[in-house]
């Protein structure tokens, strides 16, 4: 047996050991007690950045007017006077008149993330202690806040932060990039919360108090970063505060995306991670593309008995997780045909995966960007 033959299988075998980790990781965080106090119930302010009119727009804008909390405001912001978002966050108004909502249109820049000026510019609104920050992509349930804010009544807590699933849609690209969010996005946070300590957030959900936004040097700390969402966490975590990884898992309404827009979007994905850690990148590796190894394996062997065995063997492994997973955490996403879908998707990562490396040029909402150590971002 040569070294590349032992290098092969060793890395099979740890995949598979990997995808049975981490439906035990997935398994136990579900099952866990929450230990938060649901009578915390403090005023709340949601701040909703936009940024144009995303598919389902309106109707992911109004579940967050919709929610079965005591008090809270809700500030949707633009950047552009001219952004057709406009009309569907008036809409949203008047649908709600009875709610404390307001828009806020505003263009002032702190750095070259739009996002986090965005952020700045509502924030000034912000009438609560409370301030939860989430994306324009997301729809949530009515009961969203109370598990989102009540985790925060721990003063040692700093940030709360969710996990998600994304609807799949009948366009074959977004289908794809949604088998890859929920069948292995999905998995690999329950896995890293589970051997070490959050210190990262998401920006479909990022729940935090003010004195601790303002302590860490507010929205400008964050204004060079591509991955803010990212950095939030680490800032909060190394102010030292603790974060919290709610059990409630945030729905995302995809776009129908061209092939080219999929993959541009899911190579900005990975070298931003590759970028905010490098390290947990690479090994991840290892785990993650043991349907690359095993086929690789196949082939340099001629389908030698332990190769088709391992085969057999990772994706068996590799398909009942996802489906356990699937069919238990991640409801209403059509996921039973979409799972012979997992080693193609497996294949595209691993394809990404290998383009990351290719250089530091990214392109994020029609701008060209220098992607630099540690997440930073420069206009080019």
């Amino acid at each position: 047996m040569t070294i590349l033959e032992v290098f092969l299988i060793t890395c099979i075998i740890i995949s598979i050991a990997y995808y049975v980790f981490s439906l035990y990781c997935t398994t136990s965080f579900f099952n866990k007690k929450c230990d938060a106090d649901d009578n915390y119930l403090p005023p709340v302010t949601i701040l909703k950045p936009i940024n144009g009119v995303e598919n389902g727009i309106y109707e992911n804008l109004i579940s967050y007017c919709k929610q079965d909390y005591p008090s809270y405001q809700v500030i949707f912001g633009v950047s552009n006077r001219k952004d057709h978002a406009i009309d569907v966050v008036k809409k949203v108004m008047n649908a709600f008149p009875q709610k404390d909502i307001e828009l806020v249109i505003n263009n002032d820049g702190i750095g070259p993330n739009p996002k986090i000026s965005n952020l700045n510019n509502m924030y000034k609104k912000a009438k609560n202690d409370i301030i939860v920050m989430s994306d324009s992509d997301t729809r949530v349930n009515g009961d969203y806040l109370r598990k989102l804010v009540s985790p925060l009544s721990n003063e040692n807590t700093g940030l709360v932060t969710c996990a998600y699933r994304e609807k799949i849609t009948n366009n074959i690209t977004s289908m794809m990039e949604s088998v890859s969010i929920n069948h292995d996005f999905i998995p690999s946070i329950m896995v890293a919360q589970k051997v070490e300590n959050l210190s990262y957030a998401f920006g479909v959900t990022i729940a935090t108090k003010r004195e601790i936004l303002d302590d860490i040097g507010g929205f400008k700390e964050f204004a060079n970063y591509l991955a803010e969402d990212f950095h939030f966490g680490k800032k909060i975590s190394d102010a030292g505060y603790k974060l919290y990884l709610s059990d409630y898992i945030v729905d995302v309404i995809p776009e129908k995306k061209s092939f080219t827009n999929f993959f541009k979007h899911q190579l900005r994905w990975a070298k931003t991670i590759k970028a905010c850690r490098p390290i947990g990148y690479i090994s991840a590796s290892f785990c993650k593309y043991g349907i690359v190894t095993s086929l690789v394996y196949l082939l340099i062997s001629s389908f030698s008995t332990i190769a088709v065995i391992l085969f057999i063997t990772f994706l068996s492994v590799r398909i009942i997780s996802a489906s356990i997973i699937s069919f238990k955490y991640i409801k209403g996403q059509r996921s039973t045909l979409h799972l012979l879908l997992l080693p193609i998707s497996d294949i595209l990562s691993f394809t990404i995966w290998c383009a990351s490396f290719s250089g530091n040029r990214i392109t994020w909402r029609g701008m060209k960007f220098l992607l630099k150590k540690g997440g930073k971002i420069e206009r080019i």
